[in-house]
Protein backbone atom coordinates (compact mmCIF):
# COMPACT_ATOMS: atom_id res chain seq x y z
CA UNK A 1 0.00 0.00 0.00
CA UNK A 2 1.08 3.49 -1.25
CA UNK A 3 0.34 6.89 -1.43
CA UNK A 4 1.57 9.17 -4.37
CA UNK A 5 0.80 11.68 -6.93
CA UNK A 6 -2.31 11.01 -8.94
CA UNK A 7 -1.98 10.85 -12.82
CA UNK A 8 -4.52 11.66 -15.22
CA UNK A 9 -5.83 7.92 -15.62
CA UNK A 10 -6.16 7.78 -12.12
CA UNK A 11 -8.59 10.53 -12.09
CA UNK A 12 -10.41 9.59 -15.00
CA UNK A 13 -10.34 5.90 -13.46
CA UNK A 14 -11.89 7.20 -10.20
CA UNK A 15 -14.17 9.39 -11.84
CA UNK A 16 -15.65 7.23 -14.66
CA UNK A 17 -13.88 7.99 -16.90
CA UNK A 18 -13.73 12.20 -17.00
CA UNK A 19 -11.36 14.19 -15.40
CA UNK A 20 -13.60 16.93 -13.99
CA UNK A 21 -11.18 19.48 -13.90
CA UNK A 22 -7.81 20.82 -13.60
CA UNK A 23 -6.36 19.69 -10.39
CA UNK A 24 -3.34 17.90 -8.26
CA UNK A 25 -4.19 15.04 -6.74
CA UNK A 26 -2.90 12.19 -4.00
CA UNK A 27 -4.25 8.88 -4.14
CA UNK A 28 -3.64 5.87 -2.25
CA UNK A 29 -3.30 2.56 -3.78
CA UNK A 30 -3.60 -0.88 -2.67
CA UNK A 31 -2.98 -4.12 -4.80
CA UNK A 32 -3.54 -1.77 -7.94
CA UNK A 33 -6.93 -0.84 -6.76
CA UNK A 34 -7.46 3.09 -6.07
CA UNK A 35 -8.98 3.52 -2.57
CA UNK A 36 -8.64 7.33 -1.77
CA UNK A 37 -8.24 10.19 -3.23
CA UNK A 38 -7.48 13.94 -2.24
CA UNK A 39 -6.55 16.65 -3.99
CA UNK A 40 -6.75 20.66 -5.14
CA UNK A 41 -8.98 22.17 -8.25
CA UNK A 42 -8.18 25.98 -8.95
CA UNK A 43 -11.38 27.60 -9.65
CA UNK A 44 -10.50 31.29 -10.61
CA UNK A 45 -9.54 32.93 -7.72
CA UNK A 46 -10.20 30.16 -5.41
CA UNK A 47 -9.37 26.40 -4.92
CA UNK A 48 -11.55 23.76 -4.22
CA UNK A 49 -10.45 20.94 -2.38
CA UNK A 50 -11.69 17.33 -2.10
CA UNK A 51 -11.24 13.81 -0.94
CA UNK A 52 -13.05 10.90 -1.47
CA UNK A 53 -12.41 7.65 0.39
CA UNK A 54 -13.90 4.11 -0.16
CA UNK A 55 -14.58 2.09 2.85
CA UNK A 56 -11.91 -0.15 2.54
CA UNK A 57 -9.15 2.81 3.06
CA UNK A 58 -9.84 3.17 6.59
CA UNK A 59 -8.94 -0.14 7.84
CA UNK A 60 -5.36 1.85 6.68
CA UNK A 61 -5.43 5.01 9.37
CA UNK A 62 -1.33 5.07 8.81
CA UNK A 63 -1.91 5.24 4.96
CA UNK A 64 -4.93 8.07 5.36
CA UNK A 65 -2.73 9.38 8.01
CA UNK A 66 0.53 9.94 5.53
CA UNK A 67 -1.91 10.90 2.90
CA UNK A 68 -3.02 13.74 5.11
CA UNK A 69 -0.12 15.03 5.85
CA UNK A 70 1.24 14.54 2.10
CA UNK A 71 -2.29 16.54 1.52
CA UNK A 72 -1.11 19.58 4.10
CA UNK A 73 2.17 19.78 2.57
CA UNK A 74 -0.14 20.12 -1.00
CA UNK A 75 -2.16 23.09 0.42
CA UNK A 76 0.67 25.38 1.73
CA UNK A 77 1.89 25.93 -1.68
CA UNK A 78 -1.81 27.64 -2.69
CA UNK A 79 -1.69 31.58 -2.77
CA UNK A 80 -5.73 31.95 -2.93
CA UNK A 81 -8.45 30.98 -1.00
CA UNK A 82 -9.30 27.34 -0.65
CA UNK A 83 -12.71 25.69 0.04
CA UNK A 84 -14.25 22.13 1.02
CA UNK A 85 -17.43 20.49 2.02
CA UNK A 86 -17.36 19.24 5.30
CA UNK A 87 -19.10 16.02 4.77
CA UNK A 88 -21.76 15.97 7.49
CA UNK A 89 -21.75 11.87 7.21
CA UNK A 90 -17.99 11.11 7.94
CA UNK A 91 -17.57 11.81 11.88
CA UNK A 92 -13.87 12.83 11.20
CA UNK A 93 -14.06 15.57 8.36
CA UNK A 94 -14.41 18.28 10.93
CA UNK A 95 -11.68 17.75 12.67
CA UNK A 96 -9.39 16.61 9.62
CA UNK A 97 -10.42 20.38 8.26
CA UNK A 98 -9.22 22.04 11.47
CA UNK A 99 -6.16 20.34 11.29
CA UNK A 100 -5.44 21.24 8.09
CA UNK A 101 -6.46 25.19 9.03
CA UNK A 102 -9.61 25.06 7.72
CA UNK A 103 -12.28 27.32 9.46
CA UNK A 104 -16.05 26.80 9.10
CA UNK A 105 -17.19 29.09 6.48
CA UNK A 106 -20.81 28.91 6.03
CA UNK A 107 -23.15 25.82 6.57
CA UNK A 108 -21.29 22.88 5.15
CA UNK A 109 -18.58 25.29 3.31
CA UNK A 110 -14.99 25.55 4.81
CA UNK A 111 -12.38 28.20 4.53
CA UNK A 112 -8.47 28.07 4.37
CA UNK A 113 -6.66 31.63 3.96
Amino acid sequence: MRHRYANREDVAKWYGGEVPATMRAIVIEDDGELIAIAGLAPEGFITQAFSEVKPRAKQHPIALGRMAVAFGKMLETVAVPVLAACNPNEPTSPGLLRHLGFEQHEGAVWRRG
